[in-house]
């Protein structure tokens, strides 16, 4: 028995908010005034299937404008996409690559501290003068916790780079969500605004002799 996909498709926040923008260039383009608008707005966030959004768009034509920099529009000369376009891509470095970059920034570090420590105890035996140990715990922190010294040195390792990728990952989820949840609050106040003032002048309607 094959899997035949589903006549009635439910939809999401993203395809409302797909419809809510295409619904905002038809509003643009004078192809809706504001009551329209607005009920067809009330129509999205009532949605629930592909089949209810496409009664909102039955009259109109149902598309998003683009932005000069999203994909499929043309990049204007000197844009960051046109000269980032010139620009040779940027080398990717394997997992095997980068671990030994960093185990090689390592022994560097380490050989350096070895050197300052020795040299350390050396003008102390030689000057009688222990202030020169300072120097050890000062070059633990420069080298291993402010990271002194060249770039090569303080290469991540294949597992910190994945935690530090996750932690953006995250980071980006969370934004998305956060934004999500505004628009949502902004076209609830919206519509709960449009249906206060059509409510408002319906009573003015009814009151009046």
């Amino acid at each position: 028995m094959s899997d035949s996909p589903s006549p009635r498709q439910r939809i999401g926040d993203d395809d409302r908010q797909a419809a809510f923008d295409a619904l905002g260039v038809a509003f643009r383009e004078g192809r809706l005034d504001v009551v329209e608008y607005d009920q067809r707005c009330r129509e999205i966030v009532e949605s629930v299937y592909e089949e209810d959004l496409a009664e909102v768009f039955i009259d109109i034509p149902r598309r998003v404008e683009k932005s000069p920099g999203s994909p499929g529009s043309p990049a204007s000369p000197g844009s960051p996409a046109s000269v980032s376009s010139s620009r040779a891509p940027e080398r990717v470095y394997t997992e095997s690559e980068v671990q030994r970059a960093h185990v090689s920034g390592a022994r560097k570090r380490f050989g350096t501290m070895c050197l300052i420590s020795l040299a350390s105890v050396l003008l102390v035996l030689l000057s009688e003068e222990p202030l020169f140990l300072a120097a050890i715990p000062a070059a633990l922190v420069g080298l291993y916790v402010l990271r002194w010294g060249p770039q090569s040195w303080n290469v991540m390792s294949a597992r910190e780079v994945e935690r530090r990728e996750r932690r953006e990952l995250k980071a980006a989820e969370r934004r998305q969500a956060l934004e999500r949840r505004v628009a949502r609050r902004e076209v609830r106040a919206e519509i709960t605004d449009s249906a206060m003032r059509w409510a408002s002048g319906a009573l003015n309607r009814k009151n009046q002799p």
